[in-house]
């Protein structure tokens, strides 16, 4: 139960340490398609070409400068991708002493875990195995997807949100600036491996690879 209210309470944060801003430079609308307006398609655009500079610029740095800079900025001025939404949650759970986080990385791919285990360490798992945890208390934030839920749970509201995202017209951009449709970035995160990060222990304290997660 703990780990469903931490999580939601950190994808609460990280999406509203974001909402002014110029958000992600990795999502845009397809102008020939999609159910959102113009206007709304237009702004995203723009905002995506005014947050892949910020962001690239933030890039250069170390973490623990991405989240210095990041909260000297006004909120109109923030930007960031997964990982930067995925840092900002990972760094409140830690100044909190949030028991149990985990960074969760794919190569398409970040977001947060709440899980009472050690059980994943070193390990690397597919999405598709995610379902085997359904007995589990394990509970992932992906604020940059804006999904909550049970682990087990995750792999479906991904397609349901991609498919929404599909609806929409939104697009995703990759490495090399070319775009594809939300449901195709779907099935690249399918593929592959996640793997797993403890950055806290079950006492809310810092771990070595946590410590070093700053300095990255």
């Amino acid at each position: 139960m703990q780990e469903m209210i931490n999580s939601k309470h950190l994808l609460i944060y990280s999406r509203h340490f974001f909402k002014e801003s110029l958000k992600t430079s990795n999502k845009f609308f397809f102008n020939s398609y999609g159910d959102a307006s113009q206007e709304r398609k237009n702004k995203r655009r723009s905002n995506a070409v005014q947050a892949n500079a910020r962001i690239l610029s933030l890039r250069k740095q170390t973490n623990q400068k991405i989240l210095k800079i990041l909260h000297s900025l006004t909120p109109s001025d923030r930007a960031g991708n997964c990982n930067e939404y995925a840092l900002v949650a990972i760094d409140y759970g830690v100044k909190i002493s949030m028991p149990d986080i985990w960074l969760v990385s794919h190569r398409e791919h970040f977001f947060v875990l709440l899980a009472n285990t050690t059980s994943f360490y070193q390990r690397s798992i597919p999405l598709s195995d995610f379902s085997k945890y359904k007995n589990d208390s394990y509970w992932i934030c992906d604020p940059w997807f804006n999904i909550h839920c049970k682990m087990c749970e995750y792999e479906a509201m991904a397609h349901f949100k991609a498919g929404k995202w599909e609806q929409e017209g939104k697009r995703v951009v990759m490495l090399g600036r070319t775009s594809i449709a939300a449901t195709d970035w779907l099935l690249k995160l399918s593929s592959g491996e996640m793997k797993f990060y403890k950055m806290t222990t079950h006492k809310g304290i810092r771990t070595t690879f946590g410590k070093m997660f700053y300095s990255s």
